[in-house]
């Protein structure tokens, strides 16, 4: 049976590489295009199609999946199954129609819940001790088709963002060769997904603001989840300070104004009052300037009990 991918960034990437591993090797691979990055803003191929020339597949990369040109080229391969995984653009009613026995998405959620783009980030803003992948047939709706397989992994309380994406990767990954397999034989069946559940937005800059007023718990989840897109932060002296890691400081409420820098320690860093207690920020990163530890900072910009953050 012939298999077409559909993905960009590193989570697909990941996917496709377990497929490759597993001898499912896609007959086409569909990726968007090269996109500026970093600091120079050079152009950049996706993980996913840094992979497919790789591994010398036929590569396909367009903004418009669902253009006459991008349709043709798909209907070429007489695809049975595709594969969608972090793919960035929807399948429309036309590409969907191309294949024989259908085609599934990865998502890095336990649907119904967290559906949309951004479920691992808001799992872990929510504070969430459990989260998983599914796989399901697609549908004209958004990540409401019907559910084919699940697998539920937990969410340590050190986990953030990079480490629990790449965990939920590699299982997006065996998900994946486990619905080809399904599908391909015959011996797999969906499920009809539950309407309810949460969808989850897109986050933007303004989104890594951090409010002091919010509780430790919250506060500590947002670095967790934010990290590093958009990224949380406050202000220093003026200037725009990063916050990348940080740990919620248990006891007494300390009963400062939030946002007061409440305690400084050469040897732990420096700890922010909150709406209900305290953190203590662990890595930092001050405007213009490197990343580096609390003690670090501490040590270099002296901060001082009872200034104000934001």
């Amino acid at each position: 049976m012939s298999l077409v991918f559909f993905g960009t960034p590193a989570f697909a990437a990941t996917v496709l590489e377990a497929m490759i591993s597993s001898g499912m090797k896609p007959d086409l691979v569909v990726t968007a295009t090269d996109k500026p990055a970093g600091r120079g803003r050079s152009t950049r191929p996706s993980e996913v199609r840094c992979l497919a020339e790789a591994a010398g597949l036929k590569l396909l990369v367009t903004n418009d999946v669902n253009s006459h040109e991008s349709i043709s080229i798909i209907a070429q391969m007489n695809p049975a199954i595709g594969v969608t995984a972090a793919f960035g653009q929807i399948l429309s009613p036309s590409v969907l129609s191309l294949f024989s026995v259908g085609s599934f998405n990865v998502h890095g959620s336990l649907l119904p819940d967290y559906r949309g783009a951004s479920p691992i980030q808001w799992a872990l803003l929510d504070g969430s001790e459990k989260t998983g992948v599914t796989t399901f047939m697609m549908n004209e709706g958004i990540d409401l088709g019907s559910i084919l397989l699940q697998k539920q992994c937990p969410i340590d309380p050190d986990d953030d963002y990079t480490i629990l994406h790449h965990r939920l990767a590699i299982m997006g990954g065996e998900l994946a060769v486990s619905t080809v397999r399904g599908l391909r034989d015959g011996t797999l069946k969906s499920v009809p997904q539950s309407r309810r559940g949460k969808y989850c937005r897109r986050f933007t800059k303004k989104d890594g603001l951090l409010d002091f007023s919010m509780s430790a718990e919250r506060l500590v989840n947002r670095v967790r989840g934010l990290n590093p897109w958009p990224g949380t932060y406050t202000f220093f002296r003026g200037k725009k300070l990063a916050i990348l890691k940080a740990h919620r400081i248990d006891g007494e409420p300390i009963g400062a104004e939030p946002g007061v820098i409440s305690a400084v320690d050469p040897a732990k860093g420096f700890s922010v009052n909150t709406g209900d207690g305290a953190i203590l920020l662990l890595r930092l990163k001050l405007e213009g300037k490197g990343e580096v530890s609390g003690q670090q900072f501490v040590s270099g910009y002296r901060p001082l009990p009872g200034e104000v953050l934001g």
